[in-house]
Order: structure tokens, then C-alpha cells, then sequence
């Protein structure tokens, strides 16, 4: 059964090959996408995916905060943060919340699908 994502980047370019590598792996389906924090709560709320891949740095509300949002208000909500190695610290200090998945840019399609499976509890 293919796990349902949804993937949040402020850039359009980076969702689109996020989409095309995950879908590729023949184990997600792709079920939203968000361009900003607040966009990215929303529609975690109404599509209630298996993963959020979120990436750190958006407009409106940062993903640091997306989690946290999200968290508190469904704590088994699984997340992959998408980041810089310039904000490891900070993708780091996530994992005390219990988001322990970190693929960093420049993705490698490999890592980061693999992560995405780790995520979801599929490896």
C-alpha cells in the first residue's frame, strides 16, 4: 500500500522533483502540496498524509513551526524535513519533538527516498 505525502517548499521547482522521485519509488502517492507554512497546515489538516515532507525555510510560518503546530495538535504525525546543511542546527533541534528524518540540499534521489521510506516505517 503506497504511503500518502504531502510536500511542503516554498519552491515550486523543488516540489515538482520531490514529487517525481518519491512517485517513481513506486511507494508514495502524492496527495498535496503547500508553498508556504500556513498553507502547509491546512492542508495537513485536511488531507491527514502518512508523511509531511517539509522543508525548514518558507514564508508565512517557518517549518520549524509547521511541525511544532502540527504536532500539537496530532502527535503521530511523521514528518521528513527538507533543509540546508546551513540550517542543520536547526533541522536538528526538531528531533527533541520526535522528527527524526533529515534529507539536506542538494538532494540525493537515492538518500532522499530512502529517508522518506524510513519515515513511514517502510525500511
Amino acid at each position: 500500500m503506497k504511503r500518502s505525502v504531502l510536500i511542503c517548499d516554498d519552491a515550486k521547482i523543488m516540489r515538482a522533483m520531490m514529487r517525481k522521485l518519491l512517485e517513481e519509488s513506486g511507494y508514495f502517492e502524492i496527495v498535496g502540496e503547500a508553498g508556504d507554512g500556513f498553507a502547509a497546515i491546512q492542508q495537513y489538516e485536511k488531507l491527514k498524509p502518512s508523511l509531511v515532507v517539509l522543508d525548514l525555510n518558507m514564508p508565512i510560518r517557518d517549518g520549524a513551526t509547521v511541525a511544532k503546530e502540527i504536532l500539537q495538535k496530532d502527535p503521530q504525525a511523521k514528518f521528513m524535513v527538507v533543509t540546508t546543511k546551513s540550517l542543520k542546527r536547526k533541522a536538528e533541534s526538531l528531533q527533541e519533538l520526535g522528527v527524526l528524518h533529515i534529507s539536506y540540499k542538494p538532494l540525493d534521489a537515492y538518500e532522499f527516498v530512502r529517508t522518506a521510506m524510513k519515515a513511514c516505517g517502510l525500511g
